[in-house]
């Protein structure tokens, strides 16, 4: 997976369905740093020129991968 090699992200899978025609899809789930956005969109839309992406920004990421912004719960 390009993501993957090409931006060392990992990848989660979602397995849904449309509701407008009920078509089957895989979803792509991938947390990256704003400095990755333009090459993310890239890969996606090079892949699927037909893809339905959406960003959301988020506060914190913890895990592997992420430095985390000192959220203390």
């Amino acid at each position: 997976m390009r993501i993957f090699d090409e931006m060392e992200r990992g990848v989660t899978y979602f397995y849904g369905e449309g509701g407008y025609l009920g078509v089957e899809k895989k979803i792509l789930f991938v947390s990256f740093s704003i400095r990755q956005t333009a090459q993310l969109k890239y890969i996606v839309l090079y892949e699927d020129k037909d893809a339905f992406i959406v960003m959301h920004d988020v506060f914190d990421v913890i895990g592997s991968g992420f430095k985390s912004r000192g959220l203390n719960l």
